[in-house]
């Protein structure tokens, strides 16, 4: 009886040590697992994060693109542009013209009193429509200031009539003319520079539209 007795409790521990095992893994596997899960939740949170920064980052990015607005406007400066090409077209066609008067006279088709007018008006014409441009160049047709109200953009006509675009700081503009309105026969007032005395924009405030009034003068005066 003492040595059946004796080997049942002796079962019975190996019994209770085995369960005891088996309790103390599957905790260890249920810590492990939750750890697990965690670091999982943690590395899917940061991807997210990490994301959503990327795209606040372009984001902002295009948001640092400059905006425009305008504030004023010319609608003649079409017509500005036309005419200040008109000396480019007189130009070409006088030097097709002389050439070929020349080529006739040859042949005795045309006197060369012809040749001597053709070549009078070709080059009259050129001389007065190239003064004339001289009063139309830099004539401004658009004036944008950015979103940040410390540059302008202004938007004129060149020599050539081509549109070109020029970036000007707000203190860099002159605006002692804003004193003197224009007349009738003051058409334009000039935008100066302080940087630059050579550079000057003509500006039409008879013929031009003003969009945005108030900016307009808290920029250039009343």
């Amino acid at each position: 009886m003492s040595l059946s007795l004796l080997i049942r409790t002796n079962a019975l521990g190996k019994s209770l040590l085995t369960i005891s095992k088996q309790l103390q893994f599957s905790n260890t596997y249920s810590t492990y697992g939750s750890t697990a899960l965690l670091a999982q939740s943690f590395t899917c949170k940061s991807t997210f994060g990490s994301l959503n920064y990327t795209t606040t980052a372009t984001t902002s990015n295009k948001a640092a693109t400059p905006q425009w607005t305008t504030i004023y406007r010319l609608p003649l400066i079409r017509l500005a542009a036309g005419f200040q090409r008109l000396k480019i077209y007189q130009g070409v066609l006088t030097a097709l013209a002389l050439p070929i008067s020349f080529t006739l006279t040859e042949f005795g088709t045309i006197s060369p009193n012809s040749v001597a007018i053709v070549g009078a008006i070709g080059v009259s014409g050129l001389v007065t429509l190239t003064l004339f441009s001289l009063l139309i160049r830099n004539v401004v047709g658009f004036i944008y200031i950015n979103d940040e109200l410390n540059k302008v953009k202004v938007a004129y006509v060149d020599f050539w009539g081509k549109r070109t675009d020029a970036i000007i700081d707000i203190n860099d503009l002159d605006v002692e003319w804003a004193k003197a309105r224009p007349t009738a026969f003051n058409l334009y007032q000039k935008i100066r520079l302080y940087s630059d005395d050579t550079k000057s924009f003509k500006l039409l405030l008879n013929y031009g539209v003003i969009v945005e009034p108030e900016t307009f003068c808290g920029i250039f005066g009343e």
